[in-house]
């Protein structure tokens, strides 16, 4: 919502992440966790490009847009998965 309100944002594209690495396999266990579930099996050949890790860099959304990490990704997540 801050890059919708703020003058610093108009034509600026901005990464989202959590500030801190995540795998696909993290994720899932985490959704499984949430969920109750024994068996979530998300498995398939990896292509070329596939991300292993992601940690966006979010530098440029606290500079020009004043934010801070204010949320936890697991309680995101759980908030998220419970709309």
């Amino acid at each position: 919502m801050l890059s919708i309100e703020s003058q610093n944002a108009v034509g600026e594209v901005f990464n989202t992440g959590a500030g801190v690495p995540t795998t696909v396999l993290h994720l899932v266990e985490m959704v499984k966790k949430i969920l109750g579930k024994d068996k979530i099996n998300l498995f398939a050949t990896p292509r070329v490009g596939d991300l292993r890790q992601s940690l966006p860099s979010i530098s440029k959304a606290q500079n020009l847009l004043d934010i801070i990490q204010r949320w936890i990704f697991k309680l995101a997540l759980i908030l998220l998965m419970n709309l």
